[in-house]
């Protein structure tokens, strides 16, 4: 299986593989829906007030889409294409509130061209914004992600068992709607 960073991204990059194309809008969703939760009150602290409420206003939107399918390309087009306006490289990558805020906003961008394109580089993408965002969360806390003994901590073992328990549901059941967006979390 896995027992340090490496390891899980070999492991974890195998598995989501199996997640049926139906679900993978789910998958990144609630990954940035974890993220989201514990930043959406600072969204307002960084951004304009206009690129705030598009942050925000992209997750119901995709959200909706994960309920009730495409219902407006055009309308997901004109959002991406505004989400392309907002600058969010002002923020601090070392700072774990701004960083959880960078990763929910490349998870909904991603999202959003996902939704466009089909892109399947995406879900790995999705891996890899939640591993940076951990990453920062256990530097701040003097830990290094690439320590086979940091990796174990407790809070990254909670997000990959959460995760890997997501999977195999994925796997086995269709059209998972947002009522589970907080399933196993």
């Amino acid at each position: 299986m896995y027992n340090n960073y490496q390891e899980y991204v070999k492991y974890i990059s195998y598995e989501i593989q199996k997640i049926p194309h139906e679900n993978e809008l789910f998958w990144g969703m609630w990954i940035c829906e974890n993220l989201y939760k514990q930043c959406k009150e600072y969204i307002y602290l960084y951004f304009p007030e206009n690129e705030a409420l598009l942050i925000n206003n992209s997750m119901d939107y995709l959200w909706k889409i994960v309920d009730k399918g495409l219902l407006d390309k055009h309308e997901t087009k004109f959002i991406y294409e505004k989400f392309q306006q907002i600058d969010e490289t002002f923020l601090d990558e070392t700072d774990v509130k701004e960083k959880c805020i960078y990763e929910t906003f490349i998870i909904l961008n991603g999202s959003l061209e996902f939704v466009l394109t089909s892109n399947e580089k995406w879900k790995y993408n999705v891996i890899q914004s939640n591993l940076d965002y951990l990453d920062v969360f256990l530097d701040n806390k003097g830990l290094n992600i690439l320590s086979e003994k940091d990796f174990s901590n407790k809070t990254v073992k909670n997000d990959i068992e959460s995760q890997l328990k997501m999977i195999d549901y994925l796997k086995t059941n269709i059209h998972i709607t947002s009522k589970y967006k907080n399933l196993f979390r």
